[in-house]
């Protein structure tokens, strides 16, 4: 029984952290056999540990590759949460939503292609808010460094097709739909999206496949905490933390602020753990002061809508 637990977590942690599908195949990675791993992937959807399959996509392609964090503090006593909330995820910039610890109630993540789209934005959801907002504190992202586990690299560039907008949106709807089956819908021909779904992988528009977890399963392989960790590090000293986080192997994402800020955020499986990580990045010489701020539940869009992506780039 033991084992087949440790089984579970194995496949359960791999399939999130470095995908069913990146530059390698999983059952390469694990030494196990697919059909094995795509039986255990389906157990742990029906036990509702796996939300479902996603692909994870390079937005810098598609010119989204600014986003910012708000994070806002609000009068709880007058609000509707439910009504927000729809408001909120309704707006086709808004990537995630949490509910948090500390000086601020909610944080927000918003993409879009420029700062001053940014701007926009953030200023839309002050006004939905306007009423009932205590204080604002917005990151603007200034640099990508680490995204979902994976070294954040510059890409050479890759011109976006309309079939490659169509092979991306019905994959991340529907990870099992086949080639076949869009290229039927769409009247392509499937010898041409198959290859055009090859190249958009070998280009690192497509960066991997992944699994989209309830906190059941975050809790079931020890990544039950999330916390966005801001770093104020000495002057020119970016660098040497930089390369200290990219070795934290719960260190899910890194990027800078134009507020010449560092930004860590972190999985860990409680807070024991968070302490004992937060100390590490403490300790470096680099750093001047952290200020840590807990998730405590996540709303996040399953997937981009065609909606979403032409909002957002035109």
């Amino acid at each position: 029984m033991h084992n087949k637990i440790e089984l579970r977590k194995k496949i359960l942690t791999e399939s999130y952290i470095n995908g069913i599908y990146n530059t390698t195949k999983i059952e390469d990675r694990l030494g196990l056999k697919l059909n094995t791993i795509e039986y255990v992937i389906e157990k742990l959807k029906e036990e509702k540990l796996i939300i479902k399959e996603r692909y994870l996509i390079n937005l810098s392609h598609f010119k989204l590759n600014n986003f910012a964090w708000i994070f806002i503090s609000v009068n709880w006593a007058e609000i509707n949460e439910k009504e927000l909330l729809q408001k909120l995820t309704s707006l086709h910039y808004v990537h995630t939503i949490s509910e948090i610890t500390g000086e601020y109630d909610i944080a927000i993540k918003v993409i879009g292609k420029s700062y001053e789209k940014l701007n926009e934005y953030v200023f839309e959801i002050e006004k939905i808010l306007s009423n009932d907002l205590i204080d604002v504190q917005t990151y603007y992202s200034n640099k990508e460094i680490k995204s979902h586990y994976l070294k954040f690299e510059e890409i050479k560039n890759f011109p976006i097709k309309k079939m490659d907008n169509i092979l991306i949106l019905e994959k991340n709807n529907n990870p099992k739909i086949s080639i076949l089956e869009i290229a039927k819908k769409y009247k392509f021909h499937r010898n041409t999206l198959s290859k055009r779904w090859i190249e958009l992988k070998n280009n690192k528009v497509i960066l991997k496949k992944t699994v989209e977890l309830s906190y059941e399963g975050y809790k079931f392989i020890n990544l039950g905490l999330k916390a966005f960790v801001i770093i104020k590090t000495y002057p020119g000293k970016n660098e040497e933390i930089i390369k200290n986080l990219l070795n934290e192997n719960k260190v899910q994402d890194v990027f800078t602020t134009l507020s010449n800020v560092l930004v860590a955020i972190i999985r860990a499986e409680d807070s024991q753990e968070l302490s004992i990580i937060h100390k590490r990045i403490s300790k470096f010489e680099a750093v001047k002061r952290t200020q840590t701020i807990i998730f405590l539940k996540k709303y996040t869009k399953s997937g981009i809508t065609s909606r979403d992506l032409n909002l957002l780039t035109n």
